[in-house]
């Protein structure tokens, strides 16, 4: 299993929007195979500063939602919100 962490600074008075967008991509991950958890997270000392971080079967599967057409969509209407490019980091499990 994997653990994906993508950081996004919002602009603050596009908060709305942003949450709804942040939920409509986790309802796609849901769906797709491979997919095991997420949770989305708003910094207590930059309230412009949000995690995703997310659960996958193995890299492969997140690869090929990271790359999907219709993940690039939406992230390209995220985009348009940000006051700098995301960050996404991608993290195995230490046994």
């Amino acid at each position: 299993m994997i653990r994906v962490i993508i950081e996004r600074h919002f602009r603050p008075e596009l908060e709305a929007e942003a949450v709804g967008l942040l939920l409509e991509m986790r309802g796609r991950a849901m769906r797709k195979p491979g997919y095991v958890s997420g949770e989305t997270l708003r910094s207590l000392d930059d309230p412009s500063v949000w995690l995703v971080i997310s659960n996958w079967m193995d890299s492969g599967v997140w690869r090929e939602w990271e790359t999907s057409p219709e993940r690039r969509e939406l992230t390209g209407r995220i985009e348009s919100l940000l006051t700098m490019p995301e960050k996404v980091s991608a993290y195995s499990y230490v046994r």
